[in-house]
């Protein structure tokens, strides 16, 4: 019998991903990189996409590159 997957693990697990991504990838720094994705939170909200969409990580990608790259 297999365990289900827990969502909320999965979002925090996805979440990390995203800010060592823009740390390292995108050279921000840890600080940078989890404002950037706590705005992408508020933003993705504003939008009406819930964390559990699959979606979410997708529109928040773009989002965030955009971002980075206007600075």
């Amino acid at each position: 019998m297999s365990r289900r997957a827990d969502p909320a693990r999965i979002y925090e697990a996805r979440r990390a991903g995203a800010v060592a991504r823009l740390a390292s990838r995108d050279r921000l720094g840890d600080d940078r990189a989890e404002e950037l994705v706590a705005a992408w939170e508020l933003e993705a909200e504003l939008r009406g996409i819930p964390r559990g969409d699959e979606r979410f990580w997708s529109d928040g990608a773009a989002w965030m590159a955009e971002r980075v790259s206007a600075r």
